[in-house]
């Protein structure tokens, strides 16, 4: 898979990377093994000294939005009937890659949105677990002049430099994709990369 994206470059030294950072599977998780899709976005962590994607917490009124639409389209999940407790478990026989995805499929994400809702924490980058980030907001490419230009006012860690992206015409990029668990708590319990 391959998708059109941003280059971000520093001003200053010769650090590169391509705005993929987002894509993948990320989920928060709770004690009990529920898991709710994690809202996310790009950002620049200090201790990375990189662009990364960056948990993004939501607003009170959000959450409460997120809890009634799971409630509307997910329905409890069921208990285990006779035959499945006589039979046992089905044999697992799926790729590796493919278990990494199964395991951040949503399941009873009420439970989890609840307890990321008391909560009360800072949103923490999604590579290292710092939460010493920065929010790096870039505008669409469309909203752009000819150039396809835009220098944000967020400084490269490591160095005097700012980011710059630069919005290609004709690349794509292929973006490296990991399973991302994330503890309601503000830790990683897992990170796998499947593609």
């Amino acid at each position: 898979m391959s998708i059109p994206t941003a280059v971000i470059e520093c001003s200053t030294c010769d650090y590169q990377v391509a705005a993929v950072q987002t894509h993948g599977a990320f989920s928060w998780c709770d004690d009990t093994g529920n898991r709710a899709q994690l809202t996310r976005e790009l950002g620049v962590c200090e201790d990375c000294a990189c662009v990364v994607a960056i948990e993004k917490l939501p607003s009170e009124s959000e959450l409460q939005d997120m809890v009634a639409e799971v409630r509307a389209t997910h329905p409890r999940p069921m208990k285990k009937g006779f035959l499945s407790r006589l039979m046992g478990e089905r044999k697992d026989d799926h790729p590796d890659w493919l278990k990494a995805l199964d395991s951040m499929v949503p399941k009873n994400p009420e439970s989890v949105l609840l307890a990321l809702s008391e909560q009360k924490r800072r949103p923490l980058c999604l590579t290292c677990g710092s939460t010493n980030i920065a929010p790096l907001n870039l505008p669409q490419r469309d909203d752009l002049s000819e150039t396809l230009e835009y220098t944000t006012r967020v400084k490269h860690p490591g160095c005097s430099g700012v980011l710059v992206a630069y919005f290609p015409r004709n690349q794509r990029f292929s973006p490296m994709e990991f399973a991302t668990l994330v503890h309601v708590s503000g830790r990683i319990v897992s990170r796998h990369r499947y593609r």
